[in-house]
Protein backbone atom coordinates (compact mmCIF):
# COMPACT_ATOMS: atom_id res chain seq x y z
CA UNK A 1 0.00 0.00 0.00
CA UNK A 2 1.40 3.71 -0.96
CA UNK A 3 2.97 5.27 2.06
CA UNK A 4 4.36 2.75 3.87
CA UNK A 5 6.86 0.01 2.77
CA UNK A 6 8.49 -2.93 4.29
CA UNK A 7 12.22 -3.81 3.64
CA UNK A 8 12.72 -6.04 6.06
CA UNK A 9 16.02 -4.88 6.99
CA UNK A 10 15.73 -5.25 10.49
CA UNK A 11 13.86 -8.74 10.86
CA UNK A 12 15.13 -10.00 7.63
CA UNK A 13 12.13 -11.32 6.88
CA UNK A 14 10.77 -10.33 3.18
CA UNK A 15 7.39 -8.69 4.74
CA UNK A 16 6.06 -7.76 1.59
CA UNK A 17 5.62 -10.66 0.36
CA UNK A 18 4.32 -12.05 3.76
CA UNK A 19 1.78 -9.38 3.54
CA UNK A 20 0.70 -10.14 -0.02
CA UNK A 21 -0.04 -13.90 0.87
CA UNK A 22 -1.57 -12.94 4.16
CA UNK A 23 -4.06 -11.06 1.88
CA UNK A 24 -4.40 -13.41 -1.25
CA UNK A 25 -5.30 -16.47 1.45
CA UNK A 26 -7.87 -13.44 2.90
CA UNK A 27 -9.31 -12.94 -0.82
CA UNK A 28 -10.71 -16.86 -1.39
CA UNK A 29 -14.11 -15.23 -0.80
CA UNK A 30 -14.07 -12.36 -3.15
CA UNK A 31 -12.98 -14.47 -5.80
CA UNK A 32 -16.24 -16.33 -5.32
CA UNK A 33 -18.27 -13.21 -5.75
CA UNK A 34 -16.34 -12.20 -8.92
CA UNK A 35 -17.48 -15.57 -10.76
CA UNK A 36 -20.89 -15.34 -9.07
CA UNK A 37 -21.31 -11.49 -10.95
CA UNK A 38 -19.63 -13.24 -14.36
CA UNK A 39 -22.16 -15.81 -14.56
CA UNK A 40 -25.11 -13.36 -13.44
CA UNK A 41 -24.44 -10.78 -15.88
CA UNK A 42 -24.29 -13.92 -18.22
CA UNK A 43 -27.73 -15.02 -17.16
CA UNK A 44 -28.83 -11.26 -17.57
CA UNK A 45 -27.40 -11.09 -21.35
CA UNK A 46 -28.77 -14.43 -22.27
CA UNK A 47 -32.06 -13.93 -20.98
CA UNK A 48 -32.33 -10.85 -22.52
CA UNK A 49 -31.41 -12.15 -25.86
CA UNK A 50 -34.37 -15.11 -25.25
CA UNK A 51 -36.24 -11.55 -24.88
CA UNK A 52 -35.45 -9.83 -27.96
CA UNK A 53 -36.51 -12.83 -29.92
CA UNK A 54 -39.61 -13.09 -28.05
CA UNK A 55 -40.62 -9.73 -28.23
CA UNK A 56 -39.63 -10.16 -32.49
CA UNK A 57 -42.20 -13.31 -32.60
CA UNK A 58 -44.78 -11.37 -30.94
CA UNK A 59 -45.04 -8.57 -33.29
CA UNK A 60 -44.84 -11.86 -36.30
CA UNK A 61 -47.67 -12.86 -34.77
CA UNK A 62 -49.54 -9.73 -34.18
CA UNK A 63 -48.90 -8.95 -38.07
CA UNK A 64 -50.60 -12.08 -39.41
CA UNK A 65 -53.95 -10.99 -37.88
CA UNK A 66 -54.17 -7.51 -39.15
CA UNK A 67 -56.59 -6.88 -41.21
CA UNK A 68 -54.71 -4.89 -43.87
CA UNK A 69 -53.74 -7.69 -45.08
CA UNK A 70 -56.75 -8.50 -46.35
CA UNK A 71 -57.28 -5.26 -48.58
CA UNK A 72 -57.90 -6.79 -51.79
CA UNK A 73 -55.25 -6.11 -54.60
CA UNK A 74 -54.39 -6.95 -57.87
CA UNK A 75 -51.16 -8.91 -59.54
CA UNK A 76 -49.91 -7.23 -62.81
CA UNK A 77 -47.56 -9.02 -64.82
CA UNK A 78 -45.57 -9.16 -68.00
CA UNK A 79 -44.54 -11.88 -70.30
CA UNK A 80 -41.62 -9.96 -71.71
CA UNK A 81 -40.26 -7.21 -69.48
CA UNK A 82 -37.93 -6.16 -71.99
CA UNK A 83 -40.52 -5.23 -74.44
CA UNK A 84 -43.39 -3.78 -71.46
CA UNK A 85 -43.84 -3.19 -68.24
CA UNK A 86 -46.75 -3.14 -65.89
CA UNK A 87 -47.70 -1.12 -63.07
CA UNK A 88 -51.27 -1.21 -61.50
CA UNK A 89 -52.75 2.02 -60.38
CA UNK A 90 -56.40 1.01 -59.29
CA UNK A 91 -58.46 -1.56 -59.95
CA UNK A 92 -58.35 -3.47 -63.31
CA UNK A 93 -60.40 -5.87 -65.03
CA UNK A 94 -59.11 -9.34 -64.83
CA UNK A 95 -57.49 -11.04 -67.78
CA UNK A 96 -54.89 -11.23 -70.07
CA UNK A 97 -54.09 -8.69 -72.75
CA UNK A 98 -51.58 -8.50 -75.84
CA UNK A 99 -49.66 -5.16 -76.10
CA UNK A 100 -47.80 -5.38 -79.62
CA UNK A 101 -45.15 -1.88 -80.04
CA UNK A 102 -45.04 -0.69 -83.44
CA UNK A 103 -42.69 2.60 -82.91
CA UNK A 104 -41.06 3.94 -79.45
CA UNK A 105 -41.85 7.83 -79.11
CA UNK A 106 -38.76 9.76 -79.42
CA UNK A 107 -38.00 13.27 -79.32
CA UNK A 108 -37.09 16.30 -82.17
CA UNK A 109 -33.34 17.08 -82.38
CA UNK A 110 -31.39 19.07 -84.76
CA UNK A 111 -27.37 19.15 -85.20
CA UNK A 112 -25.32 21.99 -86.30
CA UNK A 113 -22.23 23.26 -87.04
CA UNK A 114 -21.31 26.37 -84.39
CA UNK A 115 -19.11 29.06 -85.50
CA UNK A 116 -17.95 31.82 -82.26
CA UNK A 117 -19.82 34.86 -82.80
CA UNK A 118 -17.74 38.11 -83.48
CA UNK A 119 -19.97 40.00 -81.35
CA UNK A 120 -22.60 39.43 -78.25
CA UNK A 121 -26.15 37.68 -79.57
CA UNK A 122 -28.41 35.32 -78.58
CA UNK A 123 -29.49 31.40 -79.12
CA UNK A 124 -33.23 30.92 -79.46
CA UNK A 125 -34.64 27.17 -79.73
CA UNK A 126 -38.21 26.89 -78.76
CA UNK A 127 -39.00 28.50 -76.01
CA UNK A 128 -35.51 29.09 -75.00
CA UNK A 129 -33.71 31.46 -75.33
CA UNK A 130 -30.14 32.24 -74.35
CA UNK A 131 -27.17 35.42 -74.79
CA UNK A 132 -23.71 34.44 -76.21
CA UNK A 133 -21.18 36.47 -75.72
CA UNK A 134 -18.92 37.71 -78.45
CA UNK A 135 -15.80 34.63 -79.20
CA UNK A 136 -17.91 32.35 -77.33
CA UNK A 137 -17.15 28.10 -78.02
CA UNK A 138 -19.62 25.63 -78.50
CA UNK A 139 -18.75 24.52 -74.82
CA UNK A 140 -19.70 27.74 -73.58
CA UNK A 141 -23.10 27.66 -75.56
CA UNK A 142 -23.95 24.27 -74.15
CA UNK A 143 -23.16 25.23 -70.63
CA UNK A 144 -26.04 28.29 -71.45
CA UNK A 145 -28.32 26.51 -73.18
CA UNK A 146 -28.67 23.20 -70.64
CA UNK A 147 -28.66 26.08 -67.85
CA UNK A 148 -31.46 27.62 -68.61
CA UNK A 149 -33.89 25.10 -67.64
CA UNK A 150 -35.45 25.56 -70.47
CA UNK A 151 -37.29 22.55 -72.98
CA UNK A 152 -34.17 21.78 -75.11
CA UNK A 153 -30.63 20.10 -74.19
CA UNK A 154 -27.64 20.29 -75.69
CA UNK A 155 -24.54 18.27 -76.16
CA UNK A 156 -21.10 18.82 -77.72
CA UNK A 157 -20.97 15.83 -79.92
CA UNK A 158 -17.90 15.67 -81.56
CA UNK A 159 -17.78 19.15 -82.42
CA UNK A 160 -21.04 19.66 -83.36
CA UNK A 161 -23.69 21.45 -81.57
CA UNK A 162 -26.54 18.82 -80.81
CA UNK A 163 -29.67 20.23 -79.25
CA UNK A 164 -32.59 17.80 -78.48
CA UNK A 165 -35.95 18.33 -77.11
CA UNK A 166 -36.91 17.58 -73.95
CA UNK A 167 -39.85 15.90 -74.50
CA UNK A 168 -40.56 12.98 -76.84
CA UNK A 169 -43.88 12.76 -79.93
CA UNK A 170 -44.81 14.24 -82.31
CA UNK A 171 -45.13 17.69 -81.11
CA UNK A 172 -41.62 18.08 -79.79
CA UNK A 173 -40.33 19.72 -82.78
CA UNK A 174 -38.85 23.10 -82.32
CA UNK A 175 -37.75 26.21 -84.28
CA UNK A 176 -34.12 27.68 -84.07
CA UNK A 177 -32.01 30.30 -84.88
CA UNK A 178 -29.14 32.46 -83.98
CA UNK A 179 -25.83 33.47 -85.58
CA UNK A 180 -23.34 30.91 -85.81
CA UNK A 181 -25.99 28.16 -86.37
CA UNK A 182 -25.46 26.30 -89.53
CA UNK A 183 -28.42 23.19 -89.34
CA UNK A 184 -26.88 20.18 -90.47
CA UNK A 185 -29.43 17.67 -89.55
CA UNK A 186 -33.02 17.04 -88.04
CA UNK A 187 -34.85 13.94 -86.76
CA UNK A 188 -38.67 14.83 -86.26
CA UNK A 189 -39.95 13.82 -83.25
CA UNK A 190 -42.22 10.46 -82.68
CA UNK A 191 -44.99 9.38 -80.95
CA UNK A 192 -45.32 5.74 -79.46
CA UNK A 193 -47.81 3.88 -81.42
CA UNK A 194 -49.10 0.23 -80.25
CA UNK A 195 -52.18 -2.07 -80.17
CA UNK A 196 -54.60 -3.59 -77.96
CA UNK A 197 -55.31 -6.99 -78.32
CA UNK A 198 -55.08 -5.92 -82.54
CA UNK A 199 -57.53 -3.71 -82.11
CA UNK A 200 -56.55 -0.11 -83.59
CA UNK A 201 -53.72 1.57 -83.48
CA UNK A 202 -52.89 3.82 -80.50
CA UNK A 203 -50.80 6.48 -79.90
CA UNK A 204 -48.92 8.24 -76.96
CA UNK A 205 -46.58 11.42 -77.09
CA UNK A 206 -44.51 9.62 -74.20
CA UNK A 207 -43.17 5.45 -73.78
CA UNK A 208 -45.20 6.01 -70.57
CA UNK A 209 -48.65 5.06 -72.01
CA UNK A 210 -51.89 5.89 -69.72
CA UNK A 211 -54.72 4.80 -70.56
CA UNK A 212 -55.03 2.04 -72.62
CA UNK A 213 -55.52 -0.14 -69.87
CA UNK A 214 -57.93 0.94 -67.43
CA UNK A 215 -56.50 0.64 -63.79
CA UNK A 216 -52.74 -0.05 -65.34
CA UNK A 217 -49.68 2.06 -66.18
CA UNK A 218 -47.42 0.23 -69.46
CA UNK A 219 -43.92 1.31 -69.89
CA UNK A 220 -42.93 0.24 -73.54
CA UNK A 221 -39.20 0.16 -74.17
CA UNK A 222 -39.09 -1.65 -77.36
CA UNK A 223 -40.46 -3.18 -80.64
CA UNK A 224 -42.56 -6.07 -80.61
CA UNK A 225 -44.96 -8.05 -78.44
CA UNK A 226 -46.06 -8.58 -74.67
CA UNK A 227 -48.79 -10.08 -72.47
CA UNK A 228 -50.02 -8.20 -69.38
CA UNK A 229 -52.25 -10.02 -67.04
CA UNK A 230 -54.07 -8.72 -64.38
CA UNK A 231 -55.01 -10.88 -61.91
CA UNK A 232 -58.28 -11.07 -59.99
CA UNK A 233 -58.74 -8.86 -56.88
CA UNK A 234 -57.50 -10.72 -53.79
CA UNK A 235 -55.14 -10.52 -50.52
CA UNK A 236 -51.60 -9.90 -51.83
CA UNK A 237 -50.72 -13.31 -51.48
CA UNK A 238 -46.65 -12.59 -51.54
CA UNK A 239 -46.93 -10.17 -48.93
CA UNK A 240 -48.90 -12.36 -46.93
CA UNK A 241 -46.44 -15.24 -47.02
CA UNK A 242 -43.60 -13.57 -46.16
CA UNK A 243 -45.06 -12.60 -43.10
CA UNK A 244 -45.60 -15.93 -41.76
CA UNK A 245 -42.71 -16.70 -42.97
CA UNK A 246 -41.51 -13.87 -40.72
CA UNK A 247 -43.39 -15.55 -37.87
CA UNK A 248 -41.75 -19.31 -38.56
CA UNK A 249 -38.63 -17.56 -38.54
CA UNK A 250 -39.08 -15.93 -35.33
CA UNK A 251 -40.67 -18.98 -33.34
CA UNK A 252 -37.40 -20.87 -34.76
CA UNK A 253 -35.20 -18.25 -33.60
CA UNK A 254 -36.91 -18.29 -30.09
CA UNK A 255 -36.61 -22.46 -30.04
CA UNK A 256 -32.84 -22.16 -31.12
CA UNK A 257 -32.08 -19.43 -28.37
CA UNK A 258 -33.69 -21.24 -25.62
CA UNK A 259 -32.84 -24.74 -26.48
CA UNK A 260 -29.31 -23.52 -26.56
CA UNK A 261 -29.19 -21.80 -23.56
CA UNK A 262 -30.87 -24.88 -21.96
CA UNK A 263 -28.65 -27.41 -23.19
CA UNK A 264 -25.00 -26.02 -22.55
CA UNK A 265 -23.32 -27.36 -19.61
CA UNK A 266 -21.19 -25.76 -17.00
CA UNK A 267 -17.70 -26.43 -17.08
CA UNK A 268 -16.18 -27.76 -13.99
CA UNK A 269 -13.72 -25.84 -12.04
CA UNK A 270 -14.17 -23.34 -14.42
CA UNK A 271 -11.77 -20.25 -13.42
CA UNK A 272 -11.39 -17.84 -16.52
CA UNK A 273 -14.44 -15.68 -18.09
CA UNK A 274 -15.07 -17.82 -21.00
CA UNK A 275 -15.46 -21.35 -19.28
CA UNK A 276 -17.45 -19.01 -16.07
CA UNK A 277 -20.01 -17.41 -18.92
CA UNK A 278 -21.20 -21.14 -20.31
CA UNK A 279 -23.74 -23.63 -19.11
CA UNK A 280 -25.27 -20.33 -16.29
CA UNK A 281 -29.08 -21.67 -17.64
CA UNK A 282 -28.10 -25.70 -17.97
CA UNK A 283 -31.23 -27.32 -17.35
CA UNK A 284 -33.40 -24.12 -16.36
CA UNK A 285 -37.10 -25.02 -15.71
CA UNK A 286 -38.35 -21.66 -16.84
CA UNK A 287 -36.78 -21.65 -20.17
CA UNK A 288 -38.09 -25.54 -20.78
CA UNK A 289 -41.39 -24.86 -19.63
CA UNK A 290 -41.63 -21.94 -21.55
CA UNK A 291 -40.55 -23.57 -24.47
CA UNK A 292 -43.34 -26.69 -24.01
CA UNK A 293 -45.86 -23.90 -23.89
CA UNK A 294 -44.94 -22.31 -27.14
CA UNK A 295 -44.49 -25.79 -28.73
CA UNK A 296 -48.64 -26.69 -27.12
CA UNK A 297 -49.37 -23.78 -28.96
CA UNK A 298 -48.26 -24.24 -32.22
CA UNK A 299 -49.34 -27.81 -31.68
CA UNK A 300 -53.26 -27.35 -31.24
CA UNK A 301 -55.90 -26.94 -33.15
CA UNK A 302 -57.87 -23.46 -33.13
CA UNK A 303 -61.50 -24.23 -31.42
CA UNK A 304 -64.49 -22.89 -32.94
CA UNK A 305 -63.37 -23.11 -36.46
CA UNK A 306 -65.46 -25.22 -39.51
CA UNK A 307 -64.07 -26.71 -42.16
CA UNK A 308 -60.49 -28.06 -42.81
CA UNK A 309 -58.58 -25.44 -41.88
CA UNK A 310 -58.15 -26.14 -38.03
CA UNK A 311 -54.44 -26.32 -37.44
CA UNK A 312 -50.91 -24.82 -38.37
CA UNK A 313 -50.39 -27.88 -40.21
CA UNK A 314 -53.48 -27.32 -42.69
CA UNK A 315 -51.28 -24.05 -44.36
CA UNK A 316 -48.14 -26.04 -44.57
CA UNK A 317 -46.72 -25.22 -41.14
CA UNK A 318 -45.37 -28.11 -39.37
CA UNK A 319 -41.98 -29.46 -37.88
CA UNK A 320 -41.32 -31.33 -41.01
CA UNK A 321 -42.29 -35.06 -39.74
CA UNK A 322 -39.12 -37.17 -41.11
CA UNK A 323 -36.15 -36.17 -43.47
CA UNK A 324 -37.98 -38.77 -45.99
CA UNK A 325 -36.79 -42.46 -44.50
CA UNK A 326 -38.55 -42.22 -41.82
CA UNK A 327 -36.32 -40.69 -39.86
CA UNK A 328 -36.90 -37.94 -37.70
CA UNK A 329 -34.94 -34.38 -38.25
CA UNK A 330 -32.95 -32.79 -35.71
CA UNK A 331 -35.14 -29.84 -36.60
CA UNK A 332 -38.36 -31.90 -36.11
CA UNK A 333 -36.93 -33.17 -32.84
CA UNK A 334 -36.15 -29.69 -31.54
CA UNK A 335 -39.81 -28.68 -32.29
CA UNK A 336 -38.76 -26.45 -35.26
CA UNK A 337 -41.06 -25.31 -37.82
CA UNK A 338 -40.74 -25.73 -41.46
CA UNK A 339 -42.90 -23.84 -43.46
CA UNK A 340 -44.44 -25.22 -47.34
CA UNK A 341 -44.99 -21.89 -49.14
CA UNK A 342 -46.76 -23.75 -52.25
CA UNK A 343 -49.48 -25.46 -49.48
CA UNK A 344 -49.82 -22.08 -48.25
CA UNK A 345 -50.16 -20.60 -51.63
CA UNK A 346 -52.84 -23.51 -52.53
CA UNK A 347 -54.69 -22.64 -49.46
CA UNK A 348 -54.51 -19.03 -49.62
CA UNK A 349 -56.28 -19.60 -53.52
CA UNK A 350 -58.76 -22.24 -52.89
CA UNK A 351 -60.18 -20.59 -49.70
CA UNK A 352 -59.20 -17.50 -48.28
CA UNK A 353 -62.03 -16.73 -46.20
CA UNK A 354 -61.15 -19.57 -44.40
CA UNK A 355 -57.46 -18.74 -44.28
CA UNK A 356 -58.18 -15.47 -42.67
CA UNK A 357 -60.91 -16.80 -40.48
CA UNK A 358 -57.73 -19.15 -39.34
CA UNK A 359 -55.58 -16.91 -38.68
CA UNK A 360 -57.50 -14.43 -36.96
CA UNK A 361 -57.77 -11.55 -39.12
CA UNK A 362 -62.03 -11.86 -39.18
CA UNK A 363 -63.24 -9.22 -36.84
CA UNK A 364 -65.21 -11.17 -34.07
CA UNK A 365 -63.64 -14.55 -34.53
CA UNK A 366 -60.48 -15.77 -32.39
CA UNK A 367 -58.53 -17.31 -34.91
CA UNK A 368 -54.54 -18.57 -34.09
CA UNK A 369 -53.33 -15.81 -33.71
CA UNK A 370 -55.17 -14.63 -30.87
CA UNK A 371 -54.67 -17.88 -29.32
CA UNK A 372 -50.54 -18.23 -29.83
CA UNK A 373 -51.06 -14.36 -28.15
CA UNK A 374 -52.78 -15.83 -25.17
CA UNK A 375 -49.74 -17.86 -24.64
CA UNK A 376 -47.11 -14.90 -25.56
CA UNK A 377 -48.71 -12.61 -23.40
CA UNK A 378 -47.23 -13.75 -19.70
CA UNK A 379 -43.42 -15.01 -21.21
CA UNK A 380 -43.05 -10.68 -22.70
CA UNK A 381 -45.63 -8.72 -20.07
CA UNK A 382 -43.62 -6.47 -18.08
CA UNK A 383 -43.24 -7.94 -14.24
CA UNK A 384 -43.91 -11.68 -15.44
CA UNK A 385 -42.08 -14.23 -17.39
CA UNK A 386 -38.50 -13.09 -19.06
CA UNK A 387 -38.57 -10.00 -17.89
CA UNK A 388 -39.41 -11.08 -14.12
CA UNK A 389 -36.58 -13.25 -14.20
CA UNK A 390 -33.98 -10.94 -15.69
CA UNK A 391 -34.92 -8.34 -13.27
CA UNK A 392 -34.62 -10.93 -10.48
CA UNK A 393 -31.15 -11.38 -11.94
CA UNK A 394 -30.14 -7.50 -11.72
CA UNK A 395 -31.11 -7.51 -8.23
CA UNK A 396 -28.77 -10.27 -7.58
CA UNK A 397 -26.12 -8.53 -9.73
CA UNK A 398 -26.52 -5.19 -7.52
CA UNK A 399 -26.37 -7.12 -4.58
CA UNK A 400 -22.90 -8.91 -5.39
CA UNK A 401 -20.84 -6.07 -6.59
CA UNK A 402 -22.37 -4.44 -3.26
CA UNK A 403 -20.38 -7.38 -2.01
CA UNK A 404 -17.57 -6.94 -3.31
CA UNK A 405 -17.24 -3.13 -2.89
CA UNK A 406 -17.68 -4.11 0.79
CA UNK A 407 -15.04 -6.89 0.42
CA UNK A 408 -12.71 -4.52 -1.20
CA UNK A 409 -13.12 -1.87 1.22
CA UNK A 410 -12.32 -4.60 4.16
CA UNK A 411 -9.49 -5.93 2.44
CA UNK A 412 -8.35 -2.29 1.96
CA UNK A 413 -8.45 -1.86 5.71
CA UNK A 414 -6.78 -5.22 6.78
CA UNK A 415 -3.77 -4.59 3.96
CA UNK A 416 -3.52 -1.02 6.12
CA UNK A 417 -3.79 -2.74 9.19
CA UNK A 418 -0.84 -5.24 8.43
CA UNK A 419 1.78 -2.98 6.91
CA UNK A 420 1.24 -0.94 10.34
CA UNK A 421 1.99 -4.16 12.89
CA UNK A 422 4.83 -5.21 10.40
CA UNK A 423 6.22 -1.58 10.18
CA UNK A 424 5.74 -1.16 13.98
CA UNK A 425 7.38 -4.64 14.72
CA UNK A 426 10.61 -3.83 12.15
CA UNK A 427 10.60 -0.59 13.59
CA UNK A 428 10.92 -2.06 17.16
CA UNK A 429 14.01 -4.74 16.17
CA UNK A 430 15.93 -1.75 14.89
CA UNK A 431 15.57 0.16 18.13
CA UNK A 432 16.71 -3.61 19.77
CA UNK A 433 19.39 -3.91 17.61
CA UNK A 434 20.67 -0.32 18.30
CA UNK A 435 20.33 -0.56 22.07
CA UNK A 436 21.98 -3.65 21.93
CA UNK A 437 25.06 -2.49 19.69
CA UNK A 438 25.31 0.50 22.36
CA UNK A 439 25.56 -2.26 25.31
CA UNK A 440 28.04 -4.31 23.57
CA UNK A 441 30.42 -1.36 23.13
CA UNK A 442 30.23 0.25 26.54
CA UNK A 443 30.47 -3.68 27.69
CA UNK A 444 33.89 -3.65 25.25
CA UNK A 445 35.04 0.04 26.95
CA UNK A 446 34.58 -1.60 30.54
CA UNK A 447 36.66 -4.80 29.42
Amino acid sequence: MAGISLSGLASGLDTDSMVTQLLASESTGRTRLAQKQVQAEQRISTLSAIQTKLATLKTATAAMRSVANWIPTQTVESSDTSTATATRTGGAGAGSYTIDVKSLASSSQKSFTFNSPSADGTLTFGTTSVNINAGASIDDAVTAINQAGGDVIAVNAQGKLVVSSAKTGAASTFAASGDGLTLDSERIGKDATFTVDGGSLQSSPTNAVTGALPGVDLNLKKLGSAGITVGAPGPDTDALTTKVKAFVDAYNAVLDSARSAVNEQPVKGANNTIDLKKGTLFADQGLVRMVNSLRGGIGSDVPGLSGALKSLSDLGISTGASTGSATLSADAVAGKLSFDETKFKAALTSNPSKVREFLGATTGTNGFAQQFESILGPLTATGSGIADRIEQQNNSLSTLKKSLTKFDDRLATRETQLRKQFSAMESALAAAQARGSDLSAQLSRLG
